[in-house]
């Protein structure tokens, strides 16, 4: 794996206790499935200048509405 590669970067997230962190890729998108993170929560990570709202980082997509959403046939 190229060095920086996005699997091998570690993120923190800001909370109302602080700042949280390092994790890994994995981490990130377990906390963004399980609703503890989401698209207005601060993240920083090496190459950002600034913490930058989750949404507006373009490393995660945010969580698929359709996938948790019962489909009815009629």
């Amino acid at each position: 794996m190229a060095p920086n590669h996005p699997a091998d970067r570690v993120w923190y997230c800001a909370s109302e206790q602080g700042n949280k962190g390092p994790f890994k890729a994995t981490d990130m998108i377990a906390m963004i499935e399980q609703g503890i993170i989401h698209g207005n929560t601060w993240i920083w990570r090496d190459g950002f200048d600034n913490w930058i709202l989750l949404r507006k980082s373009g490393d995660f997509e945010p969580p698929s509405q359709t996938a948790s959403s019962p489909q009815t046939s009629d």
